[in-house]
């Protein structure tokens, strides 16, 4: 399992070079979500599962907003 801190991310350009420089991804790599596909299902097993936590450390803890 990786996990990665993206506390000090301000925008998405930021985002993908730390995704780059953690994950290792190829210096050809095209700085986009449908880029990102290429090199993580070249690293993990054909199968397997990438999971994500995207409530993981938002200040609401992923609940729902209130009505």
């Amino acid at each position: 399992m990786v996990t990665i801190d993206v506390g000090g991310i301000s925008d998405e350009r930021m985002l993908h070079l730390l995704l780059k420089r953690e994950l290792r991804f190829p210096d050809v790599y095209g700085m986009d979500w449908a880029a990102s596909w290429d090199p993580i299902t070249g690293l993990v097993a054909l199968g397997a599962s990438v999971p994500s936590s995207p409530t993981r450390g938002r200040r609401d803890g992923g609940r729902p907003a209130s009505r």
